[in-house]
């Protein structure tokens, strides 16, 4: 087996739940898994919990959008046209709009897509080219499987490429055990995770499409009041759990997102 990310052959046997079986480079600590689960044939957005998870979910995405367009205005002070190419619920495209961006989103769920054009945001093809001044990639590549994983990327052509995905090197991933980490990797959805980077194995990715790196950036991919709503789990203090980890997770650099911002070299 090929490491999807280095391209190293030094790929070997992680770990395996009985839905799931995930596989570590021992060159750049790349993660990559084989799902045994039945596939869903729902649309995307119907195949988690709705209610409190999916207003847990918002409130994290909403922040993190606020923060990911700061950074885009520092490395793109002109630009005013952006693409979220697997926009899911549109919460990112909300929040560029508001900041004066001219929005448009590609998804391949029904009920995403009507969900935009509901909001009046344009909805774009998916088989149509992936180019605007600014293209994000927010939770979208670990999706991608091994064979699509570098093209998808090199076809994108933008000014700016945004792109955040989960990381190995977070708290959650590292104490994750059993069911938890089936969770994490979305067994029993389609599509689920196929990846989980690290800084080091995103470098590989983005060098491998064409892309230089702008920066860096870890982010928590919860808020302490919601993240026992998130794992589905209730008790007593729950808030107070939250908190502490989102506190370790800050002091220890162990944030559960990886956020790049990169420029493709032909640009």
């Amino acid at each position: 087996m090929t490491c999807p990310a280095c391209s190293s052959g030094a790929v070997l046997f992680d770990f395996e739940t009985p839905r799931l079986k995930v596989w570590k480079c021992r060159s750049c600590g790349h993660r990559l898994a084989q799902h045994l689960a039945v596939e869903s044939l729902l649309d995307y957005h119907q195949q988690y919990d709705q209610g409190a998870f999916v207003d847990s979910l918002r409130a994290t995405r909403v922040r993190q959008a606020r923060r990911i367009l700061g950074w885009i205005r520092e490395a793109e002070p002109a630009a005013t046209r952006l693409l979220d190419y697997g926009c899911g619920r549109g919460w990112f495209l909300d929040e560029a709009k508001a900041a004066g961006w001219q929005v448009a989103g590609a998804d391949s769920s029904p009920m995403a897509v009507q969900m935009l054009r509901d909001r009046g945001i344009a909805a774009v093809d998916l088989d149509r080219p992936i180019e605007s001044e600014v293209v994000t990639l927010l939770d979208v590549i670990e999706h991608f499987t091994v064979e699509e994983l570098v093209p998808r990327l090199s076809a994108v052509r933008a000014r700016v490429v945004v792109i955040k995905v989960p990381t190995s090197e977070g708290l959650l991933y590292r104490f994750a055990r059993g069911r938890a980490l089936e969770q994490m990797y979305q067994v029993g959805t389609y599509p689920p995770h196929h990846h989980y980077f690290n800084r080091r194995s995103l470098r590989h990715v983005l060098a491998r499409a064409g892309m230089q790196p702008l920066g860096f950036h870890r982010d928590r991919d919860f808020e302490p009041s919601t993240v026992a709503a998130r794992a589905g789990l209730h008790f007593p203090l729950a808030g107070v759990a939250g908190s502490v980890a989102a506190a370790a997770a800050a002091l220890l650099r162990m944030e559960d997102s990886l956020i790049s911002l990169a420029r493709p070299r032909a640009s």
